[in-house]
């Protein structure tokens, strides 16, 4: 069963058009559910590289499931997702590189 209905991920992404922050940490929450998000997102004006106001990042997993994806050219899933980041880890926790990352993300 799917929690999340289409009432909820209206309301998520206009609650997130009103908040003061640009950078959107996002989950990876199934296909179907993920692409509507990003759907919403870009009608909604806060995604896609050239049109969106935010800046958004998913896990890893998702760079590798749109990799092998064939979406079609102009569509609003291609355009919502242009531009999107990818998070993870490359390096040792204890690493001068992984204690300036923590120290500029704050």
């Amino acid at each position: 069963m799917n929690v999340y209905s289409e009432g909820s991920i209206y309301e998520a992404i206009e609650a997130l058009k009103d908040l003061d922050y640009w950078f959107v940490a996002a989950l990876y929450l199934g296909g179907s559910t993920t692409d509507r998000m990003m759907e919403v997102a870009y009608e909604c004006g806060v995604t896609g590289c050239t049109y969106g106001t935010h800046q958004w990042w998913f896990p890893e997993t998702l760079r590798s499931i749109l990799q092998n994806r064939k979406l079609e050219k102009d569509s609003v899933l291609t355009k919502a997702y242009n531009g999107v980041g990818y998070l993870y880890q490359s390096m040792e926790k204890e690493g001068n590189s992984y204690k300036a990352f923590v120290k500029h993300s704050r």
